[in-house]
C-alpha cells in the first residue's frame, strides 16, 4: 500500500487529493483503497504520514490509514483527521 497524489494511476481519480492505493504484484492492477463502501471518493483525501503509514491485515481485506474525509465512513471524519 502507498500514497499517491498522482491523478492517473486508476481511471475515475478526479479528487484532486492524495489517496491510498494498494498494488497487487501477482495481477500488475492498481487499486484505489481510499474510497468509501459505494465507490465515491475520498471528499478531503487522506492525509500521508500524518501518523502512520497506511496498512493492511494479514488477510488483506482491510485497510487503515488516516483521513480528514467525511464520506468514507460514517461518523469517521473530522477537521484533525481520523483513522479510517
Amino acid at each position: 500500500m502507498f500514497y499517491s497524489s498522482a491523478g492517473n494511476l486508476v481511471a475515475g481519480d478526479i479528487n484532486g487529493s492524495t489517496d491510498v492505493f494498494e498494488f497487487d504484484v501477482r495481477t500488475g492492477v492498481t487499486t484505489r483503497v481510499s474510497v468509501a463502501g459505494g465507490g465515491s471518493q475520498a471528499d478531503m483525501g487522506v492525509l500521508p504520514g500524518f501518523q502512520q503509514p497506511p496498512a493492511v491485515s494479514d488477510d488483506g481485506r482491510e485497510a487503515v490509514f488516516s483521513s480528514n474525509s467525511t464520506n468514507l465512513v460514517a461518523g469517521a471524519g473530522s477537521a484533525s483527521g481520523s483513522a479510517v
